[in-house]
């Protein structure tokens, strides 16, 4: 069953009481402390150009020299790093104080009427008015909380559903800035093309589309081709980093609490977001990797699915221009032809996965779109992974064993998945993991299985056997790093949303 409000609101008052007490003067002795965590930045390399945290190796090495060009920027070679961020920050104290009260003053209101609820008996009442209270208060706070909130927009096993269904506006419907704003930064971005009237003949007055890291307009080409024009908000970087560097002084107290049990490593989770967030940042990465997805899928006959053509010549790293899609999110078509896009849809998935390695990690419903001519169009390619051939054949091992009733192979295979600790092997198969997962798979073999599986009851059981056998689950560790296929001819930036206004960068 998913958590109460008083369940989930504990983290949230921690990390209030701890950005409260880094503000006091104190403070400054804490920050001016090295950080502990040692990083390896060997760990995040191109991999041709599928970048990868190696988690590893994530305590086994010193820190990178932090020199003066690296304190001009938080991460001056356009990679995610703890440390030069802290290094960063603790050269721009006033600035990690001011974000800190900003975080305070912004959510305090919100934290205070919770707890008021929980204590007069109204939380069941007011859910649906403080559902939509958070959602106003994440897109105030930046994009760093943006993202979050998109994460915890699926988990209906956190979060109670009336949150669940208001943070899923957050997917494609996120408040745009200005855009004075974004007309400046094209002019800039184009100043030796004569600026935004040297390249369009045409761009939207509004935003068409807006989220966590960017927004979309639509555009006209002076050759006459439609465009979507993905224009990054300003001063992303400086904010996330920040974020990120506060969210892991953070993390110790956080760690304390029971939504991150299993967790080997709060820090170890607030760096993945970081490196997927600064990689996001990076719209050059990103269309390589829709080149890529683009070419491996026509190489295995999927031509019905496609991601949108980039145009090169007036792209850069915080501008994106691609050509316009014309069509509608997938869960919102209309036609006798959505079921096979959803299959499609899951094949060409299963494919990245188990073939090509390349895996899009934001398929939410707002990237999917049905085109007007009956493709299946994958927007955003920003946040990216690449599944190792190793883990390829356990995935398969597990599911050809989980489909064929082999339980006695499950446990060896969850293992080797990283899902479970080495060596526990015996109690997953005292806790009941196995028949658990077999009678999941059971119900997911018939028909409307998605109406017959009782979640909460799979939730409960998985409850009850952390509290008897302890954390036998675990977030898997990043591979460690290994040579990807060349990339694409020549580095451009990444694909943006077509009309239906799909973009989550």
């Amino acid at each position: 069953m998913h958590r109460n409000v008083s369940s989930w609101k504990v983290p949230l008052f921690a990390v209030y009481l701890l950005l409260l007490t880094l503000s006091l003067p104190h403070a400054n002795s804490f920050f001016a402390s090295p950080l502990i965590t040692t990083w390896n930045t060997q760990g995040l390399i191109d991999r041709g150009n599928r970048p990868s945290f190696n988690r590893l190796s994530y305590l086994s090495t010193p820190r990178t020299p932090i020199t003066l060009a690296s304190l001009q920027e938080p991460f001056p070679d356009g990679k995610y790093d703890p440390h030069k961020a802290s290094a960063y920050f603790q050269k721009r104290f006033p600035f990690a104080i001011k974000r800190t009260f900003e975080i305070i003053s912004l959510s305090a209101g919100f934290l205070l009427r919770l707890y008021w609820d929980e204590r007069l008996g109204r939380a069941e009442e007011e859910e649906r008015a403080r559902s939509k209270e958070l959602v106003a208060l994440v897109a105030s706070m930046g994009p760093t909380f943006i993202k979050i909130g998109q994460s915890l927009s699926v988990r209906s096993d956190i979060l109670p559903p009336s949150y669940v269904q208001e943070l899923q506006s957050l997917q494609d419907r996120v408040p745009p800035f200005p855009t004075s704003e974004a007309t400046a930064l094209l002019e800039e971005a184009w100043r030796d093309k004569g600026g935004v009237g040297g390249v369009l003949s045409y761009i939207s007055p509004e935003a068409v589309a807006a989220a966590s890291l960017g927004q979309v307009y639509k555009g006209r080409l002076k050759d006459g081709r439609e465009v979507a024009i993905k224009i990054q908000r300003p001063n992303s970087l400086e904010q996330i980093a920040c974020d990120l560097f506060l969210l892991r002084l953070a993390a110790p107290l956080i760690a304390r609490f029971e939504l991150f049990s299993g967790v080997r490593s709060v820090e170890e989770i607030i760096d993945e977001w970081g490196v997927g967030f600064v990689n996001e940042l990076d719209y050059q990465l990103e269309a390589r990797s829709s080149k890529m997805f683009v070419r491996s899928m026509k190489d295995c006959g999927l031509s019905n699915v496609m991601a949108p053509e980039v145009v090169e010549e007036v792209s850069s790293k915080n501008i994106l221009v691609t050509e316009w899609v014309n069509g509608q999110r997938l869960d919102r078509a209309k036609g006798g032809d959505v079921g096979r896009l959803c299959a499609l849809a899951l094949n060409a998935y299963l494919t990245m996965m188990l073939d090509t390695g390349l895996l899009h990690c934001d398929p939410h419903p707002g990237n999917l779109l049905r085109t007007d001519g009956g493709k299946l169009c994958i927007l955003d390619w920003g946040l990216v992974t690449y599944v190792e051939e190793d883990l390829q054949y356990s995935l398969v091992d597990y599911i050809a064993h989980l489909t064929t009733g082999d339980t006695s192979a499950i446990p060896r295979d969850l293992e080797a998945l990283g899902f479970v600790q080495q060596g526990r092997e015996a109690d997953v198969r005292a806790a009941g993991i196995v028949e658990l997962l077999s009678g999941v798979q059971e119900e997911l073999a018939d028909g409307n299985a998605l109406k017959k599986i009782d979640v909460p009851r799979v939730i409960e059981k998985l409850v009850a056997m952390t509290r008897k056998y302890g954390n036998l689950f675990q977030i898997p560790p990043s591979p460690a790093p290994s040579p990807a296929p060349a990339p694409s001819p020549a580095p451009s930036p990444a694909p943006a949303p077509s009309p239906a206004p799909a973009l989550d960068p």
